[in-house]
């Protein structure tokens, strides 16, 4: 036996030893067990194997209590790794605890129960008052956290799957009640927390949703729903949250890639929560439905300083989105999007405040909420249109807004959309009511863009006017 045959042998019998030791205690991770060089979480001082709480990888046994006595004993030690081994491991949905990293190996499938009695019923978000679907509450998350510090879902690329084809037929066919379904992972007021390295699948509603927390990184991350008949499975959906960094990931889902979110109608307006300093980039979004980055339309608690750059949009409904309507209020405000390129999309961009239906928790509609958006700058933006689902092909843009809150300083700079049937009238759309520039922009802007409204008689006096330079679109050489 040579030197590498031994050593072999030696790791083998360590594993075999390693797997049938019992922790009853907390112990140091062991080396093989080392986290890939770009893991960017805390190093945690105590390890926890799943299987020495009693988990069973056959996709059939429940292991929902095995799971929660792993986090439990994370609390306990004070921090910890609860490490997820190569198999299938069908569980309820459970709650994380603070100081916790849950890591999945490669080849780990964390499956979500498919006996809906088992997803626990929680109030709505206060943002919103009720479940997003229905006037009722909603199912809890597969996995859950609220009110944590320091928490990391991570591992070697294995899978969480929401199995969530049960959820969609209940909500096409209305067996799902007066209930709203639940998301794959929902952290809520908790800082920092880190999401990496792993796929989140088949998710029976929005996948991700981050909750008032501060300090959120996604990296490496990849989110895959089905592209029809898998409604509202949105990618990454950060809600009233400050911090967050979305990056080097792929997302191929059912709705909007991300979707960045502050409230619905006067809930929203009333906690007054913005979604703030959000960070995304190296994105791959593909979604026939949707948008590959959207704000809103749930935002009216505001959403200020977004920067979205070197993203690749396909197949998507609309590349960029900016969605929301005539009573939700929230300001939208200082968002750039830069070095954007998209293939085969219905719309290159599409700001629009005439989407969205209302709370109906909320009673009679406040007209008096106006959304503001303003400050939106796109540059650098590379693309083709078409339709991945057959539908109309709308055009490079379409920009609308209110006449009593105009979308102002929307700056479009070293953009080119090819691929335009100008006889099938796909061009810059503009409603009355949106100012900004124009540079460098192919197929020209509509003139409504450059034109300030001033100059066409157009006054607002509850939003800050601003008249800018008039600068006529022309061709990129």
């Amino acid at each position: 036996m040579n030197w590498k045959q031994s050593a072999a042998a030696i790791q083998f019998f360590t594993y075999l030893f390693l797997c049938n030791v019992a922790f009853v205690s907390a112990r140091s991770i062991p080396a093989r067990h080392q986290l890939p060089d770009n893991y960017d979480g805390p190093r945690r001082t105590h390890f926890f194997d799943i299987r020495n709480f009693g988990a069973v990888d056959d996709g059939v046994t429940l292991n929902s209590a095995a799971f929660e006595a792993a986090v439990d004993a994370v609390h306990q030690a004070g921090d910890g790794m609860i490490f997820v081994p190569e198999g299938r491991w069908l569980t309820a949905p459970f709650n994380l605890t603070s100081h916790c990293t849950l890591f999945l190996d490669s080849g780990a499938l964390v499956l979500g129960t498919t006996e809906v009695e088992l997803w626990a019923i929680i109030p709505g978000a206060p943002s919103y008052g009720q479940g997003r679907d229905h006037m009722g509450p909603r199912r809890t998350s597969l996995l859950h956290g609220e009110h944590l510090e320091d928490v990391v879902l991570t591992g070697r690329n294995g899978t969480i799957d929401g199995q969530g084809h049960v959820w969609w037929a209940a909500h096409y066919d209305g067996s799902e009640g007066n209930v709203t379904r639940g998301h794959l992972v929902e952290i809520m007021y908790s800082k920092p927390v880190v999401i990496s390295n792993i796929t989140l699948q088949n998710s029976p509603f929005w996948t991700v949703h981050p909750y008032m927390c501060q300090h959120v990184r996604a990296t490496n991350l990849t989110i895959l729903n089905p592209n029809h008949n898998a409604p509202n499975t949105d990618g990454f959906d950060p809600d009233s949250c400050q911090d967050v960094v979305i990056e080097d990931s792929f997302f191929n889902v059912g709705d909007d890639g991300v979707a960045i979110k502050s409230g619905w109608d006067c809930f929203g307006t009333e906690l007054a929560a913005p979604c703030r300093d959000i960070y995304i980039r190296n994105l791959t979004v593909l979604s026939p439905s949707s948008a590959g980055v959207c704000i809103g339309s749930e935002m009216s608690g505001g959403v200020t300083n977004v920067t979205v750059e070197d993203c690749h949009f396909v197949n998507v409904h609309a590349g960029l989105r900016i969605k929301s309507a005539a009573e939700r209020g929230g300001d939208v405000t200082n968002i750039t999007f830069r070095n954007i390129s998209v293939t085969n999309v219905e719309t290159a961009m599409q700001f629009n405040d005439y989407y969205g239906d209302p709370n109906p928790s909320c009673g009679p509609l406040n007209e008096t909420k106006l959304p503001i958006i303003q400050n939106i700058t796109v540059f650098g933006l590379r693309g083709t249109l078409g339709s991945a689902r057959n539908q109309t092909v709308l055009g490079p843009a379409d920009l609308k807004g209110l006449p009593d809150a105009p979308l102002i300083g929307i700056h479009l700079e070293d953009i080119r959309i090819d691929n335009v049937n100008q006889t099938a009238n796909q061009s810059f759309t503009c409603n009355p009511f949106v100012e900004g520039v124009a540079i460098r922009v192919h197929p020209p802007a509509c003139p409504e863009l450059w034109t300030p409204l001033l100059q066409r008689g157009i006054t607002t006096p509850d939003v800050p006017v601003r008249v800018h330079r008039q600068r006529n679109s022309t061709k990129i050489t």
